[in-house]
């Protein structure tokens, strides 16, 4: 009875982003956080990759290779799901031993980090379920990660609900839930995992490879992590975007020769947004009663 209660939780979220809370307190506050955001825009310094780094300091769309990214795989470097709040939350663990001295540089640097990408939907879901799990761990709630990712998706439309039409949440946040079902398992099975479960949401456009998908996603992680500070470093006009450009241009390079030989796939399906709720629903459903029922099994 109590499982099936709580896998109502998600419901209640989704009613409440319909009928409630409809002042948008995310919208006001990107509206107030614009100029930060602009100015994040105006610093990058001009380069043959200018919009691929405010893509990763600014969240902005991304550039005008999607073609290329798209067909090669290597878009999953810039569809980040919320990388630079991770961020913030992964350098506060190697910087502080102490749980409150994180809490007190996080709360000092996310809101920040949001300003800047402009309440990005990928942005304010990180947050939420970075919010979240801190808050089970302190209310002793013991919340799995799948259920945080759950709960982060349903309370960021309830503080924005124009986000029930955001393309870029239902990204980040299917590619959560699927790191959050599978995260005892190894990372090339979590990435397998998450590309088929996003092929769905990408409906009506070209796909890469599976193969090529699958490799790019693997190599996206690590090399994020070198070329966020580097942006940040080129900011400060310390040339570290040299070794950033290196980096684009044999990503690049090797997206384009990997496109010539493995072809991208099309597909001709386009879904709703309707339709792409209900297969929301429907996989965290599912993922919540398998991961139910092998807790049951455990006791």
């Amino acid at each position: 009875m109590q499982s099936t209660v709580f896998m109502l939780i998600p419901f209640f979220f989704l009613i409440s982003s319909f009928a409630g809370l409809f002042c948008a307190p995310i919208d006001h506050l990107r509206i107030f956080g614009m100029q930060l955001h602009q100015s994040c825009l105006d610093v990058v310094p001009n380069s043959a990759y200018r919009s691929e780094y405010q893509t990763l300091l600014c969240g902005i769309h991304l550039p005008s290779e999607r073609e290329l990214l798209q067909n090669s795989g290597l878009i999953h470097w810039l569809l980040t799901y919320g990388f630079q709040i991770y961020l913030v939350d992964a350098f506060s663990k190697w910087l502080f031993l102490k749980q409150s001295s994180r809490n007190l540089f996080c709360l000092t640097f996310i809101p920040f980090v949001l300003m800047i990408t402009a309440f990005h939907p990928s942005s304010v879901r990180a947050t939420l379920g970075l919010f979240l799990r801190q808050f089970s761990y302190q209310r002793k709630f013991f919340w799995s990660p799948l259920q945080v990712a759950v709960f982060s998706g349903f309370l960021a439309v309830s503080l924005e609900p124009a986000l029930i039409q955001s393309h870029s949440l239902f990204i980040s946040w299917s590619a959560a839930i699927a790191f959050g079902f599978f995260h005892k398992s190894k990372i090339w099975i979590k990435m397998i995992a998450v590309a088929l479960i996003l092929l769905p949401l990408f409906s009506g456009m070209p796909l890469a490879h599976p193969l090529l998908n699958f490799v790019f996603a693997l190599l996206s992680r690590p090399a994020l992590f070198i070329l966020f500070p580097l942006c940040l470093l080129g900011c400060f006009e310390l040339h570290a975007l040299e070794f950033g450009h290196f980096i684009f241009a044999n990503f690049f390079w090797m997206a384009q020769k990997a496109t010539d030989i493995f072809w991208p796939i099309e597909l001709n399906i386009q879904f709703s947004v309707l339709q792409l709720w209900s297969y929301l629903l429907s996989m965290m459903i599912l993922f919540l009663f398998f991961e139910n029922k092998k807790l049951s099994e455990l006791k």
